[in-house]
Formats: C-alpha cells, sequence, structure tokens
C-alpha cells in the first residue's frame, strides 16, 4: 500500500515541478537583478537546507505514528505531499538562482588586453 501511496505523492511532485517550469522565466526576471550573495545563498542553501529539512520531517511523521501497518496514515500522506510539493519549490528556486549565477559575468567590467610589461631591446 505504500508504493501507491508514494507513486500518488511522486506524481503530485512532478505535476507542480512542471507548473513551475512556466513560471521560471517570470522567476528569472525578478531575481536577475539580486545581488550575486543573493543568489549564492539561493543556489547553496536551496539545495542543503531544505533536503535537511525533508528527511528530519519524514523521519518524525515515521515516529508519530504516520506509518502504520505498511501504509501512511491519511494526515501522514497530506503531510508527506506537501512536503514534497515545498521540497520541489525551494529545489527549482535555487536551480533557477544557479543558473543566473552561471550566466552572469563575474565582473561588471570588460577586461582591457593585457600589455606585456616587457620590452625588447636590441
Amino acid at each position: 500500500m505504500i508504493w501507491a501511496q508514494g507513486a500518488v505523492c511522486f506524481v503530485v511532485w512532478v505535476a507542480y515541478g512542471l507548473l513551475l517550469r512556466r513560471r521560471a522565466t517570470r522567476w528569472a526576471a525578478g531575481l536577475s537583478g539580486a545581488p550575486r550573495g543573493l543568489l549564492v545563498f539561493l543556489a547553496s542553501g536551496g539545495l542543503i537546507v531544505p533536503a535537511g529539512l525533508l528527511l528530519g520531517a519524514l523521519y518524525l511523521i515515521g515516529r508519530s505514528g504516520g506509518l502504520q501497518d505498511g501504509a501512511m496514515t491519511p494526515w501522514a500522506m497530506v503531510l508527506v505531499t506537501l512536503l514534497g510539493v515545498a521540497f520541489v519549490h525551494c529545489q527549482t528556486a535555487s536551480a533557477l538562482a544557479m543558473a543566473l549565477l552561471v550566466s552572469r559575468p563575474e565582473t561588471g567590467k570588460r577586461a582591457r588586453p593585457s600589455q606585456s610589461s616587457e620590452t625588447s631591446t636590441p
């Protein structure tokens, strides 16, 4: 039974991810002017922190009786689905922040060609 419940949760998570895909252009436009430090925080923190919170929450659901007789209780299934949706949301925002960081130039000024300090002497 838990596999069927997990499959339902998975379908909801994938559907939400596809829905977010449509919003990515608007998100990118909103984040394009964000400072580099904020994008770095979103990119790295958006991957690590939600994963830890998700695993901790799943552990607490299991410890508090959310799994009984090889299946999730109704409240646990709803909670797992919502936690997964929040996780997908954070992962999408993090991936978008990474893409913006990669596409930005490192500095705002274009570098001039290097000039050699060596002079040729006859």
